[in-house]
């Protein structure tokens, strides 16, 4: 197979650590070379929402608000990120639903979108898609959506309609 962008070659590998369970892949992609980017969802967040109003509960809900507002078509240029034309995908990526606590934006726990959905929205994990590095290079300039609220406390998702 050839390709025609190379990008894909230098773009960060990362891998949830959090559980144990990422241990292995991390030593077999260093077996061969690649230095992968480790992340913990449940480590703290320090990082802020582009306009600075919100702060975050913790590393997963960082990084669902910030890939939520890489994908904002209203910003300058548009969004830098292709998805393909997947209901799947799309659905997935709207599952979460947040609120606001003490801490910042928490999303909703991985077991209760199991538990509404019937399934793991496993199309959808923006863990795997972050890092400092790689959010920084993806999603440059980004803004973020208006977090509707549905009167639980929890907004509609982290899509737009």
């Amino acid at each position: 197979m050839r390709y025609h962008d190379a990008t894909w070659l230098t773009a960060p590998v990362i891998v949830d650590v959090g559980g144990g369970y990422g241990g292995g892949v991390t030593v077999r992609l260093k077996d061969n070379g690649i230095e992968p980017v480790s992340f913990v969802g449940s480590w703290e967040s320090i990082e802020k929402t582009k306009d600075g109003a919100l702060g975050f509960a913790n590393k997963r809900a960082e990084v669902w608000w910030k890939f939520r507002e890489g994908l904002d078509p209203d910003q300058p240029d548009g969004s830098v990120i292709a998805l393909p034309p997947d209901p799947e995908l799309r659905a997935d990526l709207c599952a979460p639903t947040w609120k606001l606590t003490a801490r910042g934006v928490l999303l909703e726990s991985k077991d209760d979108i199991r538990k509404r959905l019937g399934r793991r929205p496993v199309k959808a994990m923006p863990g795997s898609w972050h890092g400092r590095r790689a959010m920084r290079r993806l999603c440059p300039g980004t803004t973020p959506g208006n977090g509707r609220s549905t009167g639980t406390g929890l907004s509609d998702g982290l899509c737009e309609p």
